[in-house]
């Protein structure tokens, strides 16, 4: 059996990141690969931290996009890329849309959602906004240049978070 589109996509992931940790852009924080044998779908995650912002890159296959590939021997197949930041709260404060526009300029053909986390312990409640990052189109493995560029781009926001004063500061 010969690797799927999603080990391919999922090595290229997975190499981006350790080069920019071997750069000191970032530091891995986490690295998640799942397999679910009850639905045959995989997710690969890695967390990273850029300076006091977290995020979290992803690609998901589905039973269905698995199915397509091995059983119906499809070559176009298309995994599913989102990505997170764990957004500090000096950066929420001065205003989520000046974020979500700076993103959409970025990186086209994608959809940008604020969501709130909340994690209780004993004594006290944390509370995290997210800015998730969802892409309307599929990766596949022909996209490996524009995943690149993609992972490029989820570094490179990270590091525009890293401003002092939050603002989205776009001099490209």
């Amino acid at each position: 059996m010969h690797p799927t589109a999603y080990d391919n996509l999922k090595t290229i992931l997975e190499g981006c990141i350790y080069d920019f940790e071997i750069q000191g852009i970032l530091k891995i924080v986490s690295r998640n690969d799942w397999v679910d044998l009850a639905n045959l779908s995989r997710s690969f995650q890695m967390g990273v931290q850029i300076g006091r912002i977290y995020g979290k890159i992803e690609i998901n296959f589905s039973q269905q996009m698995w199915i397509d590939e091995i059983i119906f021997e499809k070559e176009t197949i298309q995994t599913e890329l989102n990505f997170k930041y764990h957004v500090p709260k000096y950066l929420y404060d001065i205003g989520y849309l000046q974020w979500h526009r700076f993103i959409q300029r970025k990186i086209w053909n994608v959809e940008v959602q604020l969501i709130e986390e909340k994690f209780f312990y004993k004594d006290h409640i944390d509370i995290s906004q997210v800015l998730h990052v969802i892409f309307k189109e599929g990766i596949g493995e022909m996209d490996d240049e524009r995943l690149i560029q993609i992972i490029d781009h989820f570094v490179y926001i990270g590091e525009q978070m890293q401003d002092k004063k939050g603002k989205a500061n776009d001099k490209n």
